[in-house]
């Protein structure tokens, strides 16, 4: 049982196959689509009819024909037993196939997989990676048969190539599926690749994985060691935020004792993934479990708004991970544009009559200024962009919003001010 692949070698004429099963020409069954090179799933004893055709005359040329046999960890019940706490090993989902029941691990109906089982020594997380090979997914899952298994949320860090993390318990057995993901039509990525797994006490208990902070806050960070007798010593812990938007790393803090305490002071806005690590004596790097946190800028609410005082001022915009509210104003229509992006807010109080020039430095982000708040908004200063002038009064106070235009390329950035003048 494998796959078989055919082809054509000798010039540059190009010529088509066809796979067929059956003996008589009159029911013969096509197997897959007529092309330049064909593949097909094969079991000991079957006949197969190969078909060659071509648009014009050709010369003679040479037919390939290669069987490659299925791995040996292709079903479910063969799946490979790994051990340990450090594993890398060689796999190949070529000759792979995709057993009947067998569940969706790409979220594709075909696919080509191969299986391996591994046994948590004890309660911490599971690093998986796949490298050396094509863009592939790994499934993991809980079950003692096809069909009884029960998939196991993780934590994707990397799509391509793959990578990601799961909470394990003690002693129990983990399946991983090996998987294409979609190449084309209904044919996936498959090939030869390395199978990576690590595993990890070190726990990051602050901040909490899907936290959504306003900012700027303080954070604390907070990570303990499970499992010293497998993870070894770790005298201190080195704490890393990656921006998930630019994909920069920054060495956010340094903790020691018990706990590896610290605190992040005054992050910037934006998604962050939060890691701790640390080198042991043996001088492996250990990893704890990463966090997915949110920090969203202070004045992300209209209730939150900052206060601008005087009569000259100027301020730092940045929408990283800022939201719309739905009782915001809209301005996209005013502006010509389809959608309607995030919103930041500040408040002013004329301190007489006058006028005030407002601008912003980006004209990616719009403004408009309104009194009153949420349901009687009234606008003072229509939506617009770069620069604009609007009459106050002695003590009235007013909304000033700035909407980003375009927030599905990158959050804008700017820098905004008014200038009264009586």
């Amino acid at each position: 049982a494998g796959l078989a692949v055919g082809s054509y070698s000798g010039d540059n004429y190009v010529r088509y196959f066809a796979v067929f099963t059956g003996t008589k020409l009159k029911s013969l069954h096509q197997i897959g689509k007529t092309d330049v090179g064909v593949g097909f799933e094969t079991k000991p004893g079957q006949v197969f009819q190969i078909q060659a055709m071509a648009p014009q005359t050709t010369p003679d040329y040479q037919m390939n024909l290669i069987l490659t046999p299925r791995p040996p960890n292709d079903d479910f019940t063969n799946r490979t037993q790994l051990t340990g706490i450090l594993v890398s090993t060689n796999g190949d989902t070529f000759a792979a196939t995709r057993e009947p029941g067998e569940p969706k691990h790409n979220q594709l109906n075909f696919g080509q997989s191969v299986w391996y089982s591994w046994k948590a020594p004890a309660t911490g997380w599971l690093f998986v990676s796949i490298t050396n090979g094509p863009h592939l997914i790994c499934a993991p899952y809980t079950g003692n048969s096809l069909h009884g298994l029960h998939p196991v949320d993780g934590v994707l860090i990397n799509q391509d190539p793959f990578s990601g993390v799961l909470a394990v318990d003690a002693e129990s057995e983990y399946d991983l599926a090996i998987d294409g993901a979609l190449y084309y039509d209904k044919v996936v990525y498959a090939g030869s690749f390395t199978l990576n797994l690590e595993y990890s006490g070190l726990t990051l208990f602050s901040p909490v994985n899907d936290a959504v902070l306003t900012g700027p806050p303080s954070i604390g960070l907070l990570t303990t060691n499970t499992t010293p007798e497998i993870d070894g010593q770790i005298d201190q812990l080195d704490y890393y935020a990656l921006n998930l938007l630019s994909q920069q790393e920054t060495l956010i803090g340094t903790g020691a004792g018990a706990y590896y305490r610290q605190v992040w002071d005054n992050p910037d806005n934006g998604c962050f993934q939060i890691q701790a690590r640390g080198t042991n004596e043996d001088g492996r790097v250990v990893r704890s479990n990463p966090a997915i946190i949110v920090v969203r800028p202070g004045n992300d609410l209209f209730v939150n708004r900052f206060v601008i005082s005087g009569t000259s001022a100027s301020w730092h915009v940045d929408f990283a991970a800022a939201t719309r509210s739905s009782t915001d104003p809209k301005v996209a229509k005013a502006l010509g544009d389809d959608f309607d992006g995030s919103t930041l807010w500040w408040t002013w109080t004329a301190p007489q009559d006058g006028f005030v020039n407002f601008n912003c430095d980006n004209w990616t982000i719009a403004l408009a200024v309104f009194t009153g708040g949420p349901g009687s908004f009234k606008s003072v200063l229509k939506p617009c962009w770069t620069s604009g002038q609007f009459a106050v009064h002695a003590g009235q106070n007013y909304q000033i919003m700035l909407s980003d235009r375009y927030p599905v390329y990158a959050p804008s950035q700017g820098t905004a001010g008014l200038i009264f003048s009586p």
